[in-house]
């Protein structure tokens, strides 16, 4: 029975399956292509036929379908691959309509490009239009240094007087010519006279604006001979302590038309002024105390006249004050060696300030002093003392004479008491 069953539906399905194909003759082309060479077959291979040993090749209608929209669904997928920019309308509106703007600015932008400047230090200068002289020498006065300055004039100047651009060239070469003036006129105002005239001179003697040079050195000269004047005038004054007269010279010293002397000379000047006005007040008190007779006092007014340093104006007169009043306790000394109080004299004149002349005055003082000290013994033998020891002043010292005057004073005595004391012996004796 189920033999059975399984023929008849065997027989059944094989006779129903002509009714759902088509002969391939349907959709192959007409030419004698085969099917191994039709590209829808080979792409598909649903599309092949079924075949058995008693059928020709068939495909099913579902695939016939299929096979008639296949292209489209290939563009389809050609579609889907590609980037979601790529397949955006808006951008390529926009790059449509901003693609010939910008080709348009390219080509104006090269165009309208100058051509580059020429290389100045490489250039052949014999060979050089006037254009490019005067191109290259605008670029050197530029720097605005001496140097170029120099160098701006010379590219320009030896061009033909009939130049077209003669007017521009004359110009820029006074132009110039002033800046170097400016620069020197720099160091003028620093206080380098010299330097400033020297920069000026390099300006080309056979430039028409030389003569600028000329007034401009006259102008300077003038200024600083003026400045040189009213300084030592004021130095003068100072020195003098003509308080009034140097404040007028140094107002006027502030006017002058130069920065070195209007400011840093007369800045200089005032603080001249305010020390001398100190050390002036110093040196009059000093003055004051000399003229007591106190040797304290004196000794305050020599510490007073010291202290007024090198610099100040009125230093040689407190160099000048200090010898006199030297001299003046060397004379107290003198007084109190008359009185024959050798210690308060000589400890006074060691109190003496030291100098090339007042040392030798002090050492003459005190070995006439211990002289006199023995003299005033009386006896034979401490006069020689006293003529050994003013015997060792030799000709060359200040109290060389007075020592001569002394050893003759006690030769005398010496003298005196032989005689004497021969009297004495010849008395002792009875005859």
């Amino acid at each position: 029975m189920e033999e059975g069953d399984t023929t008849e539906n065997w027989l059944l399905e094989k006779s129903e399956e002509p009714k759902q194909t088509v002969r391939v003759s349907r959709v192959v082309p007409e030419s004698n292509t085969t099917l191994d060479q039709c590209p829808i077959i080979n792409n598909d291979p649903s599309l092949l036929p079924v075949t058995n040993s008693n059928s020709s090749p068939v495909i099913d209608s579902q695939s016939k379908s299929n096979t008639t929209n296949l292209p489209e669904e290939v563009n389809s997928k050609k579609l889907q691959k590609l980037p979601s920019w790529a397949r955006s309308w808006t951008l390529w509106a926009i790059l449509l309509a901003f693609a010939p703007g910008s080709i348009a600015f390219v080509a104006i932008s090269i165009l309208l490009k100058l051509p580059s400047a020429p290389n100045c230090p490489s250039i052949f200068w014999p060979l050089a239009s006037a254009s490019v002289r005067l191109h290259c020498s605008q670029l050197a006065a530029s720097k605005q240094n001496v140097r170029d300055l120099l160098q701006a004039i010379y590219l320009v100047q030896h061009l033909p007087k009939n130049h077209p651009l003669r007017s521009e060239i004359n110009r820029l070469i006074e132009k110039w010519s002033r800046d170097i003036l400016i620069l020197a006129d720099l160091s003028f105002q620093d206080g380098k006279l010299e330097e400033a005239i020297t920069t000026a001179r390099k300006i080309p003697q056979d430039l028409f604006t030389y003569k600028l040079v000329e007034e401009k050195i006259k102008e300077w000269q003038s200024i600083w001979s003026k400045a040189e004047e009213l300084y030592q005038k004021a130095e003068s004054e100072l020195r003098g302590q003509q308080w009034q007269s140097v404040f007028m010279t140094a107002a006027n010293l502030s006017q002058l038309n130069n920065k070195y002397w209007a400011n840093i000379k007369y800045n200089q000047l005032s603080q001249l002024i305010a020390q001398a006005r100190e050390d002036g007040s110093q040196l009059a008190q000093a003055k004051s105390l000399a003229k007591s007779k106190n040797v304290n006092n004196l000794l305050k007014a020599i510490e007073l006249a010291e202290s007024i340093s090198k610099d100040s104006s009125i230093y040689a007169s407190a160099q000048k004050l200090i010898p006199d009043i030297s001299q003046i306790m060397l004379d107290i000394a003198q007084s109190k060696l008359e009185q024959q109080n050798v210690d308060e004299a000589i400890s006074i004149v060691q109190d003496v300030p030291d100098s090339k002349l007042l040392r030798e005055k002090k050492e003459d003082f005190i070995v006439l002093a211990e002289a006199q000290r023995n003299a005033w013994l009386g006896t034979m033998s401490n006069l020689k003392v006293a003529i050994s020891q003013a015997q060792q002043i030799n000709p060359s010292r200040p109290n060389y004479e007075k020592a001569q005057q002394l050893i003759s004073h006690w030769e005398l005595e010496i003298e005196g008491i032989s005689y004497l004391e021969k009297a004495r012996f010849l008395a002792s004796r009875g005859t």
